[in-house]
């Protein structure tokens, strides 16, 4: 085994929702009456998660994936490229004859989630698009415990509209906010039931937040940070076919979120997760659950600190921003400081000793260290790979490999930005529409750039100095027409019903018994002569072209009568 870099509901660090998701894992929407319209919502949403998932195809591939026919692939396509979340890619050649097939990729430019995490050092926010660009992404230091809830709630919702304004600036809409927090949530409530390491009970943190941003803001959710962490580690990690991880997270409090089979791992309660308060050492220090032992206090960042430096060394500081601090002292190792190595040790015999028992319990295909552990990873990695080769009872430790987070400090809020977007692989056109009607209510940062402007960085070549919109027609807030083509189609096909219709006269050939009638036009024999309609054969509507057949048809029927039988032809 080698570090491998990859290219109510209460919850112990989560919800009680069933599964979530983003990338592969993906949170199902409340369950709607079936319909046309919910069946297309639902097309739409599948043929979306599709090219999430299985990348750029053409919409003939993304039929048979999908086992929808092909002409309303077609039209699911068209609708979603007008709504700006696709668009058209290279040509696909799979080896048959015939004219190459157009791919189709996720675009989503215009379209963000947003990400806040509140951790014991610092506030962060992250925005990302729906094809995973980061076009926002800011770290505020901040002792979180000292400043208390409100002052926090403040800084958040500045970072947020600080977010909002440069997203809007951008011409880009938001679909949603996730709060990433540690300890015990509450999802349903938007509440930090208990958080130990910050002194949180009870913080009501989405209401608190969605308060200060005032009118227009957009919708907030709140989640556990280590859940959040995993969720995004396990989109990168998707890629090179894991589907089974345990994301570690190492930062004052030691966090863990559970990948099974693509899905996160919640537990009957929620509270699956709390692997920083497993009490591997009952005589060691003190927690700040109030408990002895527990597994943060021997590879938590506390821990780190307390063993390599001095109570009065600046790596102490909160105040002072945490990867500075961590920069320190990996210089430290690098020298050969024989305090701080010896420090690394203790934290790789902490850390091998609890992923050994995890690595029995749940047979994973990876454990991601993430936090702090990433800055240290080539000196702890070898001896933590050592020690569950040993400990582990599985041959070969069951397959696990050891993986070192390529996201950092960053993973809980980008697994909130990704978790935002989620309502968008369930019902696109109602989030897009509702996004960019939200952005078009809130107060403009830049009210003078046009609608549908876009970052200099994404914009296409030859668009220098200002966006060059190819996309469908929008209205001024930047709203695609074909967010409301279904009540359009409605509108228009209650004018054509009111229309005046041109009147046109079929001539016909009326027939009274076995006698042959004249030839009169259609219009004035129904107002008029009273032949029974089945007694009417419909001619032409030129009389110039009825006279002759009507002389023909009357000579046969003659003749037909005559001879007792009936004419062929009528």
């Amino acid at each position: 085994m080698r570090t491998d870099p990859r290219g109510t509901q209460r919850s112990g660090d989560g919800g009680g929702r069933g599964d979530a998701g983003i990338g592969p894992v993906v949170i199902n929407g409340p369950a709607r009456p079936a319909g046309r319209a919910s069946i297309r919502r639902a097309n739409l949403g599948l043929v979306l998660r599709l090219l999430r998932d299985a990348g750029p195809r053409s919409r003939a591939r993304i039929a048979d994936d999908a086992g929808l026919p092909r002409p309303t692939v077609t039209g699911l396509v068209t609708e979603l490229i007008e709504l700006g979340l696709l668009r058209e890619g290279d040509a696909e050649r799979d080896g048959s004859v015939g004219r190459p097939g157009q791919s189709v990729r996720i675009d989503g430019r215009t379209l963000c989630g947003i990400g806040l995490e509140i951790n014991v050092d610092y506030l962060a926010a992250v925005a990302l698009t729906l094809g995973g660009d980061t076009v926002f992404e800011r770290r505020v230091a901040l002792d979180v415990r000292g400043a208390g809830p409100e002052a926090v709630l403040d800084c958040a919702a500045g970072l947020v509209r600080e977010a909002l304004a440069t997203l809007d600036a951008a011409g880009i809409a938001t679909a949603g906010v996730t709060v990433a927090a540690p300890g015990v949530v509450d999802i349903a409530a938007g509440t930090v039931v208990y958080a130990a390491n910050i002194g949180w009970h009870g913080v009501e943190a989405v209401s608190g937040i969605r308060a200060r941003l005032g009118r227009g803001a957009p919708p907030l959710r709140l989640e556990n940070d280590a859940k959040l962490g995993a969720v995004a580690e396990y989109v990168e990690a998707s890629a090179a076919g894991i589907h089974d991880l345990i994301y570690v997270t190492g930062e004052t409090g030691v966090g863990g979120g559970i990948i099974s089979g693509g899905r996160l791992h919640r537990g009957a309660a929620g509270f699956a997760g709390e692997i920083g308060h497993m009490p591997l050492d009952p005589g060691g220090a003190l927690c700040a659950c109030g408990r002895r032992g527990c597994w943060e206090t021997m590879v938590g960042l506390t821990a780190l600190l307390r063993h390599a430096a001095a109570p009065e060394d600046p790596v102490h500081d909160p105040s002072l921003d945490l990867e500075a601090r961590l920069t320190d002292l990996q210089g430290r190792a690098a020298a050969g400081d024989a305090r701080t190595l010896e420090a690394l040790d203790r934290i790789a015999d902490g850390l091998g000793l609890g992923l050994a028992l995890l690595a029995d319990v749940l047979n994973p295909r990876a454990v991601v260290l993430g936090g702090y552990f990433t800055y240290f990873g080539d000196r702890l990695a070898p001896r933590v790979e050592q020690l569950m080769a040993e400990r582990v009872m599985a041959p070969d430790t069951g397959g696990c490999r050891l993986l070192l987070s390529t996201l950092g400090f960053t993973a809980p809020a980008r697994g909130g930005a990704l978790l935002a977007l989620d309502p968008v692989y369930e019902d696109p056109a109602r989030t897009v529409a509702t996004a960019s009607g939200r952005r078009r209510s809130m107060p403009r940062a830049h009210p003078r750039r046009q609608a549908g402007a876009r970052p200099a960085d994404l914009q296409q070549p030859g668009q220098e100095g200002g966006f060059t919109h190819r996309g469908p027609v929008q209205d001024p807030g930047g709203v695609p027409q074909s967010a409301f083509r279904p009540r359009a189609r409605q509108r228009e096909r209650a004018r054509r019903r009111q229309r005046p219709r041109p009147q046109r006269k079929a001539y016909v050939l009326a027939v009274l018994g076995a006698a042959p009638g004249g030839l009169v036009p259609a219009d004035d024999h129904h107002r008029s002569a009273p032949v029974p309609q089945s007694g009417l054969v419909v001619l032409h509507h030129d009389p110039a072209v009825a006279q002759p057949e009507a002389e023909g048809r009357l000579g046969r029927l003659g003749e037909a009568v005559g001879a007792g039988r009936r004419p062929a032809g009528g």
